[in-house]
């Protein structure tokens, strides 16, 4: 389970940190109708594009998701654990 689905999930203090934590990062965002029409818009392009594709070129877009996703995921496990960079 992801820390957000955790926090979403959680005590009202678990809750309240994780407001506190990712609040700064916009969450709500990701709820809104803007959001979500965004999101439409981008499937349909990838849903007009995606057939005019080779299975190479495919399967680049395949892996480019996965690191994508992969990367998206360790900011917020990044941000839920408040780990710090050194300068």
């Amino acid at each position: 389970m992801s820390p957000l689905s955790r926090a979403c999930k959680a005590p009202q203090p678990l809750k309240i940190q994780a407001d506190r934590i990712f609040g700064p990062y916009g969450v709500d965002t990701y709820a809104g109708d803007d959001y979500a029409k965004s999101v439409r818009e981008v499937l349909a392009m990838y849903d007009t594009v995606a057939p005019q594709l080779t299975e190479k070129q495919r399967a680049r877009c395949k892996e480019l998701f996965v690191i994508s996703a992969r990367y998206e995921y360790q900011f917020w496990d990044m941000t839920w654990r408040e780990e710090r960079w050194l300068p």
